[in-house]
């Protein structure tokens, strides 16, 4: 019971304190005598009182506050307070269907990360016009959403794994320099290429991106873009592509 406590005043503090287009004064919200854990580390800490004004906390006490006039007060007696959740690796639901993309699906997914305390998510591939169109949304507050990070479609060889519709494919370099440039212009929160030989049913093996090839793709358009990459692999790749996903060092 304890947990469920927990997890449900992490979303109650979100869903309540920050409605969108709601007022700066609207959004002032009071937790009373609530357990608080920081995630430090820290024994938790008992009986505090915690003030949330536009969005950021600004106070934790030990003493009562005195709250502006209009602030939302919640009794936490009994329950616990946490950071927000991360979900490092999710494939928001929504964007492939009978019909075409549904966002009404998507943004009820995200819903439910919220009412389970999750603040933050990546998605680790998707539909780019789907997803990078629900992180605007997210990021300009026109739905309530955790906050999106988003990789969109992965870069692969074709017919590699994740390599349908949306994947940015490299079959031949320089020339699949103007397709993951494309990609990159569409400002993916990281970049992820996959490097999975396994298949399935009728397709045991899966083709796997050029070793030389694997190798411009990180060190030249990265050496462009400046962005973080990742990597779906189950081959001893991984310890060829953590090596070269080290961040270069700062001048």
């Amino acid at each position: 019971m304890k947990n469920i406590n927990t997890l449900v005043v992490a979303a109650f503090v979100i869903v309540i304190a920050f409605p969108p287009n709601a007022t700066a004064q609207s959004n002032d919200l009071l937790v009373e005598n609530v357990t608080v854990i920081d995630g430090t580390g820290r024994p938790a800490m008992e009986n505090r009182h915690v003030l949330v004004q536009a969005g950021r906390i600004v106070r934790v006490s030990r003493t009562e506050i005195d709250a502006p006039s209009g602030t939302q007060r919640i009794d936490g007696r009994g329950k616990y307070l946490i950071p927000g959740l991360m979900d490092m690796h999710i494939h928001l639901t929504g964007a492939r269907g009978q019909g075409g993309m549904n966002e009404q699906a998507g943004i009820r997914a995200l819903h439910g990360f919220l009412y389970s305390g999750i603040t933050s998510v990546y998605d680790a591939g998707n539909l780019p016009d789907y997803i990078f169109g629900l992180r605007e949304r997210e990021r300009s507050g026109d739905i309530e959403a955790p906050r999106i990070f988003a990789g969109g479609g992965v870069v692969t060889a074709p017919g590699g794994h994740g390599g349908g519709r949306g994947a940015t494919l490299v079959d031949s370099w320089p020339e699949a320099i103007p397709a993951l440039d494309a990609h990159l212009a569409r400002d993916p929160d990281m970049v992820k290429l996959t490097f999975d030989e396994h298949g399935w049913g009728t397709r045991p093996l899966n083709p796997l991106l050029d070793a030389l090839q694997h190798d411009r793709v990180l060190l030249e358009r990265r050496a462009v873009s400046a962005r973080r990459y990742t990597f779906h692999t189950n081959s001893a790749r991984a310890r060829r592509s953590r090596r070269a996903s080290t961040p270069w060092p700062t001048r």
